[in-house]
């Protein structure tokens, strides 16, 4: 059992709340599941980037307070495109659409830390999301350096149940490595 420095929500229970908030937002079912717990963020950064050089939009919130990480939205972009269609964007310039892909990072961000507080008893308070079109690669390697040499991680798909063909949306949740005194 991991320690509850080391714990990050991902049972279908702990993110009930979070599926039903971006269901609501999408008007859409959406379903999240946990891919991979405890993974050595340092260690398997490279594993994490399934296809390294393809392009990729990236939302990261940084996370401080008892809880200390980040969280990484990843998604192609023409998904989040797409993700801004379903929010009411059309087609629209890229700016917009990346506030629409910010404003879906930030709520999933405010529901997985209501998780970490509700089966941790630890509050994290998010940062404003900072947003990236990079290589998948860059983006992941990026904010697993900042997490940490020990950083832990667990890795999520969200899935969006759009009419023409489904999105699917990567979460990269770290918790930051202990402070050594």
């Amino acid at each position: 059992m991991l320690s509850s420095s080391n714990f990050l929500p991902g049972r279908g229970s702990d993110l009930r709340e979070l599926n039903q908030a971006l269901s609501d937002l999408f008007g859409v079912p959406v379903q999240t599941r946990e891919l991979r717990r405890g993974i050595a963020a340092i260690a398997e950064a490279s594993s994490l980037a399934e296809a390294p050089e393809e392009p990729e939009v990236g939302v990261h919130i940084a996370v401080r307070g008892q809880f200390t990480g980040r969280l990484l939205l990843l998604m192609r972009p023409n998904d989040a495109r797409r993700i801004g269609r379903l929010l009411g964007e059309g087609d629209a310039p890229s700016e917009e659409v990346l506030d629409a892909c910010r404003e879906v990072g930030m709520i999933i961000a405010g529901h997985y830390l209501s998780a970490v507080e509700q089966f941790a008893g630890e509050m994290g308070m998010p940062t404003p999301p900072a947003s990236a079109v990079d290589m998948m690669a860059a983006i992941v390697e990026s904010v697993v350096a900042n997490a940490g040499e020990r950083a832990v991680a667990s890795l999520f798909s969200i899935e969006v149940a759009d009419p023409s063909d489904p999105i699917l949306l990567k979460l990269l949740v770290l918790r930051d490595s202990p402070l050594t005194n």
